[in-house]
């Protein structure tokens, strides 16, 4: 496997960005690096999961076929923090269907509010949720609610995110 052999001989945004030209548009190519990801090897999903950041960001359609397996599959809890911050991310970039909404919403919604986890995985998350959650209002309220119970011990970018959330209501 040609994207396994550059992410374990060099981690670095200069071999993320590397294979991300190399899939282009080519699904074919991106299904052998979703495998990466979705494997759960430590070190390989987590660096193929850099390149899968920048792969969808340049080709959101690339991800399409895979958001069935990668909504059920939230909140990743067993993957690296990479792997969730980069899956969390991308979904960003793409529409994702109702039948699939209303559990990335409450996945989201327990990512934003663990304390446990990263900065950059609950921030993302609250952005899936500005994104995903327009049309439910209360849901957005509710997010605010446990956040603002969290702001003094929340860093910067989860009292901005807070700020973000009440220029919605």
């Amino acid at each position: 496997m040609y994207f396994r052999d550059l992410l374990l001989n060099k981690h670095s945004k200069y071999t993320s960005l590397q294979i991300a030209n190399e899939i282009g548009t080519d699904s074919k190519k991106f299904k052998e690096l979703m495998k990466l990801v979705l494997a759960n090897e430590k070190l390989i999903s987590q660096r193929a999961a850099w390149a899968l950041s920048f792969s969808v960001e340049s080709h959101p359609a690339l991800l399409l076929p895979y958001l069935n397996k990668i909504i059920n599959t939230l909140p990743f809890s067993n993957y690296h923090h990479a792997v969730r911050r980069n899956i969390v991310r991308v979904l960003r970039f793409v529409t994702i269907p109702a039948n699939l909404k209303g559990k990335l919403i409450d996945d989201c919604f327990e990512l934003s509010i663990s304390q446990s986890e990263t900065i950059a995985v609950r921030g993302f998350a609250v952005d899936l949720i500005k994104i995903n959650a327009k049309e439910f209002p209360e849901i957005i309220s509710a997010l605010m609610e446990e956040l603002s119970l969290q702001i003094s011990d929340a860093s910067p970018g989860i009292k901005s995110k807070i700020r973000q959330l009440k220029l919605l209501l």
